[in-house]
C-alpha cells in the first residue's frame, strides 16, 4: 500500500525511534494554575537534541490518557515533548477545562525554563511552543489555539472532534472570533480515510472550515487526509480504551506507521517544513487542500467510512 518513497520514509524513522529514552529523561511535572486553583500535569520527554529544543504541548483522546501515547517520547524526536496528565475525575466530554490546562502549560513550561534554577526544565526550552492533539484533544489545542500565548508558533491537530451541543458551540466560538490567534499561526489538521470516528463528513470538513472561517490567506494551514489511517491507531491504548476502529475493505496502515508518520509530520510542523513535506506526499498516500485550494477541492476529499461493523482487535 506504501510508496516507495513514504515506505523509505517511515523506514528511517522507525530507525530512529527504536530506542527509548532513558528513565532520568521522562518525568511529570505538575505546576499550580493558581487562577484556577487546579494543579496541572505533564508528562514531559525530552528530545534527541543536547541543546535547547523547542516545546510541543500534546493532548489525549476522551476516554485515553497521556500513557497511551507513550510513542511520542520513544525518542529520536527533535524536541521537548510534554504530554497532558488529566485527573481521572474530568469530565471526558468537557473540552474547556483541557483547553484551559494546554494554554496554562503553553506559558507556564517556558517560565519554568527561563527563570525557575531548580526546575529540571531549567536553560532545556526555547521559546516556541507547538500545541497538537489527537481526537478530543485535537479539539482541545483548536480552542487552546484560539487564544493561546505569544509562545504558541503553530497548531496540529489529529482527528479532531466536537460532539454535542456544548461542544459545537465552543467550534462555533472559535469561527466568531475574527481576531482568533489561530488565524496568525501555521495550522494543520490530519484525518484519516478509515477514520469512521471523526470522520471527514461527521467531523473532519466542517471543523476545517469553521477553523478558515476568518482567517483567509493570513497564514499557510492544511487539512490532510491520509490513506489507510485509521481513528485508534493515533494511539496505543495501555491505560484507556479506544474501540470505534472498524475495518474497512482496504488494508490499513500498521499502527506504528500511522504513528511515526505523525510524529514525522509534527516535527516538521514546529520545524517549518510542513507544507512543503504534505506537497511532496500529495499522492495517493495523501489528499491535502490548503488555505489557497478552490472551494470544490474541500468536496473530492475521499473518506471510505462507514466501513464496517466488527471491531478491529
Amino acid at each position: 500500500m506504501l510508496s516507495g518513497a513514504m515506505a523509505k520514509l517511515l523506514a528511517g524513522l522507525l530507525a530512529a525511534t527504536a530506542l527509548p529514552l532513558d528513565a532520568e529523561q521522562i518525568m511529570n511535572i505538575s505546576l499550580v494554575d493558581k487562577l484556577r486553583n487546579r494543579t496541572v500535569t505533564s508528562t514531559v520527554c525530552f528530545g534527541s537534541s543536547g541543546s535547547k529544543q523547542d516545546l510541543y504541548i500534546f493532548a489525549h483522546g476522551g476516554g485515553l490518557y497521556a500513557g497511551d501515547y507513550e510513542y511520542l517520547c520513544a525518542g529520536g524526536f527533535p524536541g521537548t515533548v510534554a504530554r497532558l496528565v488529566s485527573p481521572a475525575s474530568d469530565d471526558p466530554m468537557d473540552l474547556t477545562v483541557m483547553a484551559k490546562d494546554l494554554i496554562f502549560l503553553a506559558a507556564a513550561l517556558p517560565v519554568q525554563s527561563s527563570t525557575n534554577l531548580s526546575s529540571p526544565l531549567h536553560g532545556r526550552l526555547t521559546s516556541t511552543v507547538v500545541l497538537a492533539g489527537h481526537s478530543m484533544g485535537g479539539a482541545a489545542a483548536i480552542l487552546a489555539g484560539s487564544e493561546a500565548p505569544e509562545s504558541v508558533k503553530a497548531v496540529m491537530s489529529i482527528a479532531p472532534g466536537f460532539w454535542g451541543p456544548e461542544q459545537t458551540k465552543l467550534l462555533q466560538g472559535v469561527s466568531d472570533k475574527i481576531e482568533s490567534r489561530l488565524c496568525d499561526m501555521p495550522y494543520v489538521q490530519l484525518a484519516g480515510d478509515q477514520d469512521c470516528a471523526n470522520s471527514l463528513d461527521l467531523q473532519a470538513r466542517s471543523i476545517w472550515l469553521n477553523v478558515s472561517h476568518h482567517c483567509a490567506d493570513r497564514v499557510p494551514r492544511a487539512l490532510g487526509v491520509l490513506a489507510g489511517a485509521t481513528h485508534c491507531q493515533w494511539t496505543t491504548p495501555v491505560v484507556g480504551s479506544c474501540p470505534f476502529d472498524k475495518p474497512c475493505p482496504v488494508p490499513h496502515l500498521e499502527r506504528e506507521e500511522q504513528q511515526q508518520l505523525g510524529m514525522y509530520l509534527l516535527a516538521a510542523l514546529g520545524q517549518g517544513h510542513i507544507f512543503a513535506e504534505l506537497r511532496s506526499l500529495n499522492s495517493s498516500q495523501i489528499e491535502v487542500v490548503d488555505q489557497d485550494s478552490p472551494a470544490a477541492d474541500l468536496g473530492k476529499l475521499k473518506s471510505l467510512c462507514p466501513c464496517g461493523s466488527e471491531l478491529i482487535v
